[in-house]
């Protein structure tokens, strides 16, 4: 062997050695640790929440308070969204309108059998007349502080709902005048048609005089008007709702209404098609085909619902948009009637939801070096 070829061999072998360090130090710059990930996490999503359903299954304040504000908070969550009004309940107390819980509250008690909705019944004293069970339940002003206050000293903060105008039979059983008059026997309400008579005045009063009453009990909180999923074909039948700048008008209000205090509206993304002016609302983006902006949450059906057990498998591979506000995963309760299921699938889904976001800073923080 010739001196050259010790000599080849060093070199090659020294080049080797430095190309291996670098896809080290390559390594090692995009290898987040946890605490890292979790910092380029906060970064780019600066809301990230948990839904909870209340109006479907009541969810006790020590419930609240004890397990499920705790497990938002150390899964780096830092918004809790309490969904408090649809058709199957009402949950926060009103000073104005005392019947939305005394009658909106309660309902006849099936939680023996798989949730109904077509088969629901709201309290009435002739059925406790015929020994059947009530069912449900209601936040007092004093609950609300209770889970307020956790929820500050957990660093998170509070968004309450009130959905409207669809899912409102809660709202239409308590005060029947807020119904079209074309609108008026429950049992329709029950399948799909429970949405508010938008050309009433005293609807619209109503609403605000709500919203007025949400923001004391939520002092700086965003407010969450709802606006999915309203059955247009109820107002085609409503000579005072069918215009369509009837309705572009209400949802104006509505949104005013809000402004006018100072806070932030949010809504479901279904607003946005409208025509209202969402402009500055923050819209919680379900819909698998919707597109949010830049101030808008993301929470599609296929990955963030925590109740579907398809969506929450889907979960830990979601790769979520970039641009948008913030994040969501959501936890409708029409089959989560018990503590334990709704503990358990938010544990899951708490999980699954860190582990996608920590992927995706992962992923682009080793984009950044090629």
């Amino acid at each position: 062997m010739s001196r050259v070829a010790p000599r080849l061999l060093a070199l090659a072998a020294a080049a080797l050695l430095a190309l291996q360090g670098l896809r080290a130090e390559e390594t090692r710059a995009v290898t987040l640790t946890d605490a890292e990930a979790d910092a380029r996490v906060a970064a780019t999503w600066s809301r990230r929440a948990l839904l909870i359903d209340t109006s479907r299954h009541f969810i006790p304040v020590g419930e609240i308070v004890d397990e499920i504000i705790p497990r938002v908070a150390a899964h780096g969550l830092n918004t809790l969204h309490i969904h408090l009004t649809d058709g199957p309940g009402w949950r926060f107390e009103s000073k104005a309108y005392p019947r939305l819980t005394a009658v909106g509250a309660w309902r006849v008690d099936k939680t023996d059998k798989p949730w109904n909705w077509s088969e629901t019944e709201y309290w009435t004293p002739e059925h406790e007349a015929k020994g059947l069970k009530r069912y449900g339940g209601f936040y007092t002003a004093e609950d609300i502080r209770t889970i307020r206050e956790a929820a500050e000293a957990a660093g998170l903060t509070v968004i309450p709902e009130m959905d409207i105008p669809g899912h409102s039979a809660s709202m239409m059983m308590a005060y029947p005048e807020t119904a079209c008059p074309t609108n008026r026997d429950p049992r329709a309400w029950f399948k799909g048609r429970d949405v508010l008579c938008i050309s009433s005045p005293e609807t619209l009063r109503m609403i605000d005089t709500l919203i007025g009453e949400l923001c004391e009990l939520f002092p700086n909180s965003p407010i969450h008007i709802g606006c999915d999923e309203v059955p247009a074909r109820t107002w085609d039948a409503c000579p005072g709702c069918r215009d369509p700048q009837a309705r572009v008008a209400f949802y104006n209000a509505v949104i005013g209404s809000v402004r006018r205090r100072g806070r932030e509206v949010c809504a479901w993304n279904e607003l946005g098609s409208t025509g209202a002016d969402v402009s500055d609302v923050t819209l919680t983006c379900w819909l698998d085909d919707a597109v949010p902006r830049a101030n808008d949450m993301a929470c599609p059906y296929s990955h963030c619902y925590l109740d579907q057990e398809a969506s929450q498998k889907r979960l830990p591979t979601w790769n979520p948009p970039r641009h948008v506000r913030g994040v969501q995963v959501n936890l409708w309760t029409e089959e989560m009637q018990t503590e334990a299921i709704r503990l358990d699938r938010i544990d899951r889904g708490l999980k699954s939801l860190r582990q996608a976001l920590r992927a995706a800073v992962r992923a682009d923080a080793a984009n950044e070096t090629k």
